[in-house]
């Protein structure tokens, strides 16, 4: 199983929904996206999506194939699963998914300074 990073995205694609979709996990290998209207797609069909991640700042979305595997609707809202296929921007998915991976030890470990610090000191 693919290694799963907590990233915050923008995921569109017209042909599955006029508004976007928020992209909330990543892998190598899929995506977990939230859509806040009620979805019944075609889950034999491959879609086409437009994916913008907060890291590539002014650089262009990356364009991904992506096929459904799960849905799950509940009062108006719609989570989904995709598997990501070959697409034209794989290279670039992989990139994003390598700096991902390079950095999520990092921030915990920054993290675990901040909280906790073995000095003493006096609230005066």
């Amino acid at each position: 199983m693919d290694e799963r990073f907590s990233e915050i995205g923008r995921f569109e694609s017209h042909s599955l929904c006029v508004l976007p979709g928020v992209l909330e996990n990543v892998s190598a290998g899929g995506c977990k996206v939230y859509f806040p209207v009620s979805l019944e797609p075609d889950m034999e069909q491959d879609y086409t999506a437009r994916v913008h991640f907060p890291e590539h700042g002014v650089m262009p979305p990356l364009t991904l194939v992506c096929h459904p595997c799960w849905t799950y609707s509940m009062e108006g809202k719609t989570f989904m699963g995709f598997r990501f296929l070959r697409s034209p921007d794989t290279p670039g998915l992989m990139s994003h998914i390598a700096f991902l991976r390079s950095n999520s030890g990092e921030e915990v470990s920054e993290i675990k300074k901040l909280i906790i610090n073995s000095a003493v000191s006096f609230v005066s």
